[in-house]
């Protein structure tokens, strides 16, 4: 239930992940609510807004949420979330940035390194929906497209396996609009195809090798 929101988003189920978004803030009305859970719906909300533009209620929720997520803020959650208050509440914004700065390195992307190295056991736990199944998901999306406020990486984090085999993506839900690609293999070197719906702005792609 935690990640619901995030994944739900991102594969184009807005209507979906609206239901998981309430379930959160249900829960957060309750002044118990776990520090892990209370950054799970920082980042849902946040992502109300910055995939599918829909007003979040980000601006209410922030304060108290973040107060609870204490140490379990980690970078992206609050770049996102400050990226969403930036119009809705700007002073929370400068806050959201300033425990940026101050407690972390500037991420935004994931981690190649660990997503690929985790990336298989996440993905079977997802597809079985264990303990925390939509982790697997979300970790194959993030595998899929890193995000940043002005670019998008394709595949940031190519797992070993994925090297000369063809991939097709079509329409994931990102913050620059819906973006679908293909890779293909000439050998060791790969070429992409992309396209992205509305063409409002090119972002800047890198396809990592890694």
């Amino acid at each position: 239930m935690k990640r619901l929101g995030v994944v739900l988003d991102g594969v184009g189920l807005p209507d979906e992940a609206d239901r998981a978004r309430r379930a959160l803030v249900r829960e957060a009305g309750f002044a118990s609510i776990p520090p892990p859970l209370a950054a799970a719906a920082l980042r849902a909300l946040a992502s109300r807004r910055l995939r599918t533009g829909r007003v979040s209620g980000l601006a209410e929720w922030a304060g108290p949420l973040a107060e609870a997520a204490g140490g379990h803020l980690d970078p992206l959650t609050l770049e996102q979330v400050a990226a969403v208050l930036e119009t809705e509440a700007p002073a929370a914004a400068r806050d959201a940035r300033r425990i940026l700065v101050e407690t972390h390195s500037a991420p935004s992307m994931p981690d190649a390194a660990a997503t690929t190295d985790g990336l298989a056991i996440a993905v079977r736990n997802g597809i079985a929906f264990g303990e925390d199944g939509p982790a697997g998901v979300e970790a194959l999306l993030e595998c899929l497209v890193g995000e940043s406020p002005d670019h998008l990486v394709v595949l940031p984090a190519l797992p070993s396996d994925w090297k000369s085999a063809p991939l097709d993506v079509r329409d994931l839900v990102t913050r620059q609009g819906l973006l679908s690609f293909s890779v293909r293999w000439h050998g060791s070197r790969p070429a992409l195809l992309w396209e992205l719906v509305p063409p409002t702005q090119r972002p800047f792609f890198k396809l990592l090798e890694s």
